[in-house]
């Protein structure tokens, strides 16, 4: 068997996605291996990264994937409360622990018994509440704000944040037993400047999305803005990327999406060529700056310029030739 496989020169089939996860670089297929494999356990997984990576999709992935998907999934951003309400919302209170509260509440752990919890930002939960959050996690057990009553749960906790939480630990600011109890499976979901190729992917994906949640059609996005979009650093990764598309959508009068359509963060660079304009050639000194930082950029390997210009190997070689970048 294992010898008709090697004959047969077949090559392992490229993901282009994890449920509702686009991708298909390297870093993504690294993350869909990890997911595949974390998925179907009950362990408590970490996601690491920038905001904007995607951390409550991933989550969301892992539960629709689990023996838990016909269960809830509850999600809490840990930034969304002060401290006081915060802890009764994890953990629910019972009527007449505090002045406003009238009627029983269950919090967000009970809530999610049976099911996945989904902690965003865990990093900024105040020192006060991480001592209880390490009781749960340990015991799945807990009592109500004004309850002597223990109450447990089946539950599986996914926690997210884009601090660096050994950091935190070792300036105190986060519990060192906490912090080893959540980092039991961690996975880093990777920038997106660091895995540019899936632009175009996740380009094409937000806009089918968008024509089919607007009264508008729109057919491509021109080769000029694609350009700019794959050049473009993203601090806010594939959120901020989701938001370039809907502003363009709204601008966009026509079927293509052009340059003039984009957020002034991402065209910005188009007023620095302003001085090519007085070359003889201004569109040749165009293309042989766009080339030179790619060379510069990528360490003058062609193969990965080329790719990345959307060219022929032949003809960024012949290219290089002309405009004497050797």
């Amino acid at each position: 068997m294992q010898e008709k496989q090697k004959k047969s020169g077949r090559k392992p089939k490229i993901k282009n996605h994890f449920d509702d996860i686009i991708g298909e670089s390297e870093k993504m297929q690294a993350v869909y291996g990890l997911l595949k494999a974390i998925s179907p356990t009950s362990t408590t997984v970490l996601l690491t990264g920038e905001t904007g990576t995607g951390k409550e999709l991933v989550a969301r992935a892992i539960h629709s994937n689990s023996q838990r998907k016909y269960k809830s999934f509850v999600k809490l951003d840990c930034t969304a409360l002060p401290e006081t309400l915060l802890e009764s919302e994890l953990f629910g209170y019972k009527k007449g622990a505090f002045t406003d509260a009238r009627t029983n509440k269950p919090g967000k752990f009970e809530l999610a018994d049976g099911g996945t919890i989904f902690l965003d930002e865990i990093g900024e939960i105040p020192w006060s509440i991480q001592a209880k959050l390490l009781r749960v996690l340990e015991e799945y057990a807990f009592e109500p704000l004004g309850s002597i009553k223990t109450v447990r749960v089946n539950i599986r906790l996914i926690a997210a944040t884009n601090r660096d939480l050994q950091k935190a630990m070792e300036q105190g600011a986060f519990r060192k037993d906490l912090y080893y109890r959540l980092n039991v499976f961690s996975i880093r979901l990777p920038a997106l400047r660091e895995r540019k190729d899936d632009i175009p992917l996740l380009v094409t994906s937000f806009v089918e999305y968008f024509n089919e949640v607007s009264d508008k059609v729109i057919n491509s996005v021109s080769k000029a803005s694609m350009d700019l979009l794959c050049e473009y650093e993203w601090p806010g990764n594939v959120r901020q990327l989701r938001h370039a598309l809907e502003y363009a959508f709204i601008y966009c009068k026509g079927a293509v999406i052009q340059p003039e359509h984009l957020p002034e963060e991402i065209t910005r660079k188009l007023s620095n060529l302003s001085d090519i304009l007085d070359e003889d050639n201004p569109r040749e000194e165009i293309e042989r700056r766009m080339i030179l930082e790619a060379l510069k950029k990528y360490g003058f390997r062609r193969s990965r310029v080329a790719k990345i210009l959307r060219m022929s190997r032949t003809t960024l070689w012949r290219k290089i030739k002309k405009y004497k970048l050797q």
